[in-house]
Parts: structure tokens; C-alpha cells; sequence
């Protein structure tokens, strides 16, 4: 996650970060901002909970997690919160941001052999969306159905990541609307 998403408090900046938007007219806030830091060099400062100063430049954020954060801590506060929002009738939406190898898929799917091995019990190396999954479909009560989207958004186009072969298929992307 590179970048922040910002809710008129921070500003962007080059530093890994993941942002959860919640709709609720009980919360004081609706779009929370993390950020998960790979590597800290001499020029980055974290002083948690939820600050970092990147070149003296403040960034005021809901959370921070080093690299040496778990999994399930990244899970516990970022996203089981929206999954319990779901669950409660409300929309939400996770967004992992930033450049090629600056760890989204590694925090949103987990390691590798995490990857390989969806179909066993959740281990520490399981990402947000295989622990959301099981928290989602432990939650749902009899009747309740549940929409989800996966998508990738890389280089103006919008790819479906629940059918890849879609852009393939029918030679185009989905499609992408501008809201002014």
C-alpha cells in the first residue's frame, strides 16, 4: 500500500497505506486511513498510534503498523471492523493503494503459501480478504445475502479479479465512469 487516502486531514504522500470507508450516521467519521510500513529508513519517524513524519512532514493517520505488524493484528483493526458493518446491513469498502511491490497483495491475500493453501485453516500468513471471508460468511444469519467486488484498478483500466477472463474474453476492461 503506497499513497494515503485522505478524509481532509492528511495529505498524500509516498507512504504505504490502506484506507476502510464506513457509512454510518453513528460514526464520527466514515473513511479511516492505515498504513503498513515495510521498511523505515532514517527518514521516516512512526510514532504510534497513528502518526508518522516522513522528511518533517506530518502525516496523521488511524493507524500504523510496522513491518514486523501480524497479519491478524493488520486484519483485527483495519478490516473486522467493516465486516462487522456488513454484517449489520451497512456498505463497505476496502481499498489497498500504492506501487508495484510495495506489499497490497501480500497484506490483502497473505504469503504465498498462504495463497496455496486457501482451502485449510487460517494461518498467521493469511491475509484481510481470506479473514474476512470466514468472518463474513461465520456472520451471516439465515436469508442474508452478501454482494462482494474485487477489482484491480491499474493503468486507467478496471480489472475483475472474481473473473478474470472477462477483459480477455470481450477484449475490454469494465467500465469506467467519471463522477464530476
Amino acid at each position: 500500500f503506497n499513497g494515503a487516502l485522505c478524509d481532509g486531514r492528511c495529505r498524500s504522500s509516498t507512504l504505504p497505506a490502506c484506507a476502510r470507508a464506513e457509512a454510518s450516521p453513528s460514526m464520527s467519521e466514515s473513511i479511516f486511513v492505515y498504513s503498513r510500513l515495510r521498511s523505515v529508513s532514517n527518514e521516516v519517524e512512526v510514532k504510534p498510534p497513528g502518526a508518522v513524519t516522513v522528511k518533517n512532514v506530518a502525516f496523521t493517520m488511524n493507524g500504523v503498523f510496522n513491518e514486523d505488524a501480524k497479519q491478524a493484528d493488520v486484519y483485527d483493526q483495519a478490516a473486522a471492523p467493516l465486516v462487522e458493518r456488513v454484517l449489520a446491513g451497512f456498505n463497505s469498502t476496502m481499498l489497498a493503494y500504492g506501487q508495484t511491490g510495495s506489499g497490497k497483495t501480500y497484506t490483502m491475500l497473505g504469503s504465498e503459501e498462504a495463497k496455496a493453501n486457501l482451502d485449510k485453516e487460517l494461518g498467521e500468513e493469511h491475509g484481510i480478504i481470506p479473514r474476512a471471508s470466514k468472518q463474513l460468511f461465520a456472520g451471516l444469519r439465515d436469508g442474508q445475502t452478501v454482494q462482494v467486488s474485487y477489482v484491480e484498478v491499474y493503468n486507467d483500466s478496471i480489472n475483475d479479479m472474481l473473473n478474470p477472463s472477462y477483459g480477455k474474453e470481450k477484449g475490454m476492461n469494465l467500465p469506467l465512469r467519471e463522477v464530476n
